[in-house]
């Protein structure tokens, strides 16, 4: 879970790697919006399986990542300058400390 800079709250929904948020309405008796976070393969083809289904999908946005737990140092991230003599594992030990 986890709450947002904004203060609304990310919620577990099937297991550790998959939280939504629901937006509230901007008018009473509006309906809110469902926004997504998957990590990892299995929930990302349970997600991949909605979207294609007749019903659809239950989610406005949807944020996908294919690690489990998220992409800690992955390809979004700045990587180290080689002229700084960090290795690599040094600064992704500082980047799981962050985060």
């Amino acid at each position: 879970g986890g709450k947002s800079a904004c203060g609304l709250v990310w919620k577990q929904a099937r297991n550790s790697d998959f939280h939504e948020l629901i937006l509230p309405p901007e008018e009473e008796g509006g309906k809110g919006i469902k926004l997504a976070r998957c990590n990892g393969f299995r929930n990302i083809q349970n997600i991949v399986r909605q979207v294609k289904s007749v019903k659809g999908c239950a989610y406005a946005l949807i944020e996908l990542m294919a690690c489990p737990q998220g992409c800690v140092n992955g390809g979004g991230q700045i990587r180290v300058d080689e002229a700084s003599g960090e290795a690599p594992k040094d600064r992704l030990e500082k980047v799981r400390k962050v985060y």
